[in-house]
């Protein structure tokens, strides 16, 4: 699957999280709630989410009290979140300065026992 971040080649290729059935296609993934709202994605090369205005209309439609506005709303609103989202490439936005491989190494930071000696981090905890 081209585009397809390999971790979506682990998991079905549709199914439930939560209150959520998801179908992946193409370049993404379709999640559809149990009142019927949607969110489509699709994943870009580092496997960060990405929308466009026409899934982020699709969203507003489906949603229990559909929201219909015209794309320069969308668009105004988008550029209001700036710097929370920006465009990563024409008509397309994500999460500003996300990166999966970015997020797993932060993570991964914060999970370390910070030393307090030059020794590695594994060789500085007390043995009781």
């Amino acid at each position: 699957m081209p585009g397809v971040p390999v971790d979506l080649r682990r998991i079905s290729r549709s199914g439930h999280i939560g209150s959520y059935f998801y179908k992946v296609h193409g370049a993404g993934c379709r999640f559809v709630s149990d009142n019927g709202t949607e969110v489509d994605v699709d994943f870009a090369a580092d496997g960060s989410e990405v929308f466009d205005l026409w899934r982020l209309r699709g969203c507003g439609l489906s949603l229990p009290e559909p929201l219909d506005v015209t794309d320069q709303e969308m668009r105004s609103a988008v550029q209001s979140l700036q710097p929370l989202l920006n465009e990563v490439r024409p008509g397309w936005f994500g999460v500003a300065n996300w990166s999966s491989q970015d997020e797993v190494r932060r993570r991964r930071r914060h999970m370390r026992p910070q030393a307090s000696s030059s020794r590695p981090w594994w060789r500085s905890a007390r043995r009781s």
